[in-house]
């Protein structure tokens, strides 16, 4: 390993993400199924600590997705390359390669289970919003009906008017 360049801090960080989507994957499914169960009520309060929780490991995501960047640009700056697949062999540990291709591959394909299940999400919270719009519209139909009754309390004219004439009693 004496011409070697070490790959090992980028693969470790790409490591580190693949727990973190691992955990954002279990937490997109977890999603999922609140709203598969809002056919009744979305327990709000719980969807909203999953998004706060969502958005976090999004950042954890981004802040690695930088240092790895990083990590691959000192790579090439000591390599001279621009490409890592220009590289010829025997530069790079042949089971460091191996292993970075398939944390990568892994990360790609919990990546495209992620996208899936988020597109599904945004469909089932789409006809959730519209639902709650529906319902919305309603109450305030409601709201319209009952304050035309409340109205009804103020002094309405008489239908019935005494219209008796005046008698000249003085015969």
């Amino acid at each position: 390993m004496n011409n070697e360049i070490s790959l090992r801090s980028a693969i470790d960080l790409l490591m580190e993400k693949q727990e973190i989507l691992s955990d954002l994957l279990n937490l997109t499914v977890k999603q999922n199924e609140m709203l598969e169960d809002s056919e009744e009520a979305l327990n709000q309060e719980a969807f909203l600590i999953c998004v706060e929780e969502r958005n976090r490991m999004m950042k954890s995501i981004d802040d690695l997705d930088k240092l790895f960047l990083e990590q691959i640009q000192e790579v090439k700056d000591k390599t001279g390359y621009l490409q890592l697949d220009q590289v010829p062999k025997g530069i790079f540990d042949a089971e460091e390669v191996r292993e970075l291709q398939e944390v990568t591959q892994q990360i790609q394909q919990k990546l495209q289970k992620v996208s899936t299940i988020d597109t599904e999400n945004r469909e089932k919270m789409k006809i959730f919003m519209e639902k709650l719009k529906s319902e919305i519209q309603q109450i305030q139909k409601g709201k319209k009906a009952i304050h035309g009754y409340a109205n009804t309390k103020q002094k309405q004219p008489s239908l019935f008017m005494d219209k008796k004439e005046k008698k000249d009693h003085r015969l």
